[in-house]
This record gives structure tokens, sequence and C-alpha cells, in this order.
């Protein structure tokens, strides 16, 4: 597995990289995707990691260079310090500052990366033709990967001039993909069900029904679709919360045992930043962080021409389809957005829509990276 030392300290962030496309009649688009949380496996003892490997051959065969990251803690990639998450000594307040200057430092090493990747593979340059977009970089966040890439839109500005214009010269789009509500910085409504947080759940149980929830389909109402329907009905019966498709099984109860080979592996250490990101107490870092990725900092917007597109899995956990809604409602009664955002729902799928239906999903993401 290739790696990128990201810092003096031999830090490193490793990737599995498709390969440059077989068709090369104009210059390829790179898509780089950070995965999100993963979760033990009770049956292996191990971790579900790269979960995104059926896509590498069909990149292969088309204008796209895969490239996904492993982020720190995970496989090849180095670990976190305890340091690094560690609030056990600090106040409420102190510990929002602290996990604030800890999405800042994961926004500057992915920068970093994505920097020394596009020098080291001397990736092509963005360029606008009629008809068509080539070149350049499409960053995308799955799930809570969503918390790292938004943070390098969020505090572009601390980086340094020559990092900026270095990413503005190839970053054509950002993918915020099936990114849960509590992700973008919104709250929980009373009530609504998560097996993660579920007290009626017993602590050790709760990592292996939230495998099988949050990859299951859900059907839910086609209510759900109408833009006209105010918000705080979504999670009134219109959103299914609990019972996933029966005809669907969901994608983390099927593995085969040659995909499971390929996704599950051991973890080079526990210190990786996920429950730290999944701490509710972090909810209004993550508000905060979407809103200088969308709206800027100070008046301004760093990498101002790099376009922003939602996809949401319409068969996903309510989680994703509520997020969505949110995001899209507060941008279209705003007057203050500064960055342009699409929104393309993946229709019928579910989390895990990259894994069941890899075509379709690379046929989505084509899709994304044409946007204007």
């Amino acid at each position: 597995m290739p790696e990128i030392q990201i810092d003096g300290t031999g830090t490193k962030l490793a990737y599995l990289d498709s390969g440059i496309p077989k068709l090369i009649d104009r210059p390829y688009t790179t898509l780089v995707i950070v995965h999100g949380f993963v979760f033990n496996n009770p049956e292996k003892g191990c971790f579900l990691s790269d979960i995104f490997h059926k896509l590498l051959p069909i990149a292969t065969a088309s204008h796209i260079r895969l490239i996904l990251v492993n982020r720190r803690g995970y496989h090849g990639s180095t670990p976190l310090a305890d340091s690094d998450t560690d609030t056990s000594t600090l106040s409420e307040s102190d510990k929002l500052d602290f996990y604030t200057n800890y999405l800042q430092i994961r926004a500057k090493e992915l920068s970093t990366f994505l920097v020394k990747l596009i020098e080291n593979e001397n990736l092509p340059l963005k360029v606008e033709t009629p008809g068509r977009a080539s070149g350049g970089i499409n960053l995308i966040g799955w799930s809570l990967g969503n918390v790292t890439t938004l943070s390098v839109l969020a505090f572009a500005n601390t980086l340094d001039p020559g990092m900026v214009h270095k990413l503005d010269e190839y970053l054509r789009t950002f993918v915020i993909y099936d990114a849960p509500h509590h992700v973008l910085g919104y709250p929980t409504p009373p009530g609504c069900h998560d097996p993660f947080y579920d007290p009626d759940i017993p602590d050790a149980e709760r990592e292996a029904r939230f495998a099988v929830w949050v990859s299951a389909y859900f059907t839910h109402d086609p209510a759900l679709f109408d833009n006209k329907l105010p918000i705080s009905e979504l999670t009134n019966g219109i959103l299914e919360q609990r019972n996933g498709n029966p005809a669907k099984p969901p994608t983390l109860t099927r593995l085969t045992p040659e995909d499971a080979a390929k996704c599950i592996e051991a973890m080079t250490s526990s210190a990786h930043g996920d429950q730290f990101m999944l701490d509710v107490k972090n909810l209004s870092v993550h508000r905060k962080v979407l809103v200088k990725a969308l709206f800027g900092h100070d008046g301004t917007l760093a990498l101002s021409n790099t376009k922003v597109v939602n996809i949401w899995c319409t068969e996903a956990f309510w989680e994703v389809a509520y997020g969505a809604r949110l995001l899209q409602a507060e941008i279209e009664s705003s007057s203050q957005v500064s960055r342009a955002v699409k929104f393309i729902p993946f229709e019928g799928a579910n989390h895990y829509g990259h894994y069941d239906d890899p075509l379709t999903t690379l046929a989505i993401f084509a899709k994304a990276m044409e946007y204007r």
C-alpha cells in the first residue's frame, strides 16, 4: 500500500490507487475518497476497512483515477497519539477549542497529502472544455469522513498561501457523500432512534446492532421528497427509523468471504479519533465547520472555485436524508451562502451504495464531477 509522508516527524497517510486510467484521450480526473466510521467486527475482532474496493477496477476502465485514503490510525497510516484526543483535564469550553484545533490539524494533514499527491504523481490540472470537465481533483467525504473533508474547506484560510494556490488549481468539486445530520452539525430531534445511543441496548451489543442498522435499506415515505414539507414533520413517521426492508438484507450481513477478506483487517491502533468525532458534545464544532466551509470566514471564502455537491442515498438510515433535507432547506432560505451547492439523490441506494451498486455509484460521482 503506497503512503505519503505529511510532516517532518514521519507521519504518513496510506492509500489505495487505481492507477492511471486506460482511456487517456483527454486529461483524467482524480477522485479522492475519505472513508467514514469503521467499527469493530464482533466475530473476527477486527475492523471493516476498504469498503470502496469495488470501484477500483471500474475507475481503471474510465477517465477516473481513484485514490482511497486511510485516515490516521487505519491500516498503513500513522496512529494518533493519546494526547491528540485526551481532553480529560480540560474544562468544557476548552474541550471545544481543543477539538476545533484537532480538526484544523487533520485538515492540514489531508491538504498536505493532496498537494504531495499532485506533485508526486504529476496529476493533470483541471481543465474546462465545452460540454465536459477533465483533470483536477474531486474530494469526497463519506459518512463520518465528511468531518475531515469539510474541515479542509473550513480551515483552508489557515494554510500556507502556496498550498492554497496549488489546491485552488486542482480542486474541482467537493462531495458530501451520505453525511448523517450530526456530521453537519445539526442536533438530533428528541426520541429519534440510533442503536449506537439507545439506552435500551446493552453497551456490548450496540456496535453489532449499529452495523446491521446502518447498512440496512429503509423505505421512507414518498413525502420525504416534497421540499414544501416542513422539516419538523420528517421525524413524525416520514422517515423510517427502525425497520429495514426485509427484502433487501443489510449490506454488512452478506459480505462474501472473498470481499470480507478485502474489507476486514486488523487496526494499527485504537487511536483513530472516531469516538472523538462521534461525541455529541462536539456538535457545535461540526456546525461551525459547516458554516465556515459553505459561508466563508470573516467575509472571505478560501478555495472559492471549488463547488460543492451533496449526494444522499434515498434508502439509507434516516440520519442521512434528514441531514440532506436540513442542509438544502438552510441553503435555499439563506442569502449568505457563498459557495454553490447541488443536491443529487442516489435513488434506491443504502448507506453502502458503493459496495452494492459500484457502477451506478461511479456514474453518480461522475455526474458530480461535471457539475458547473
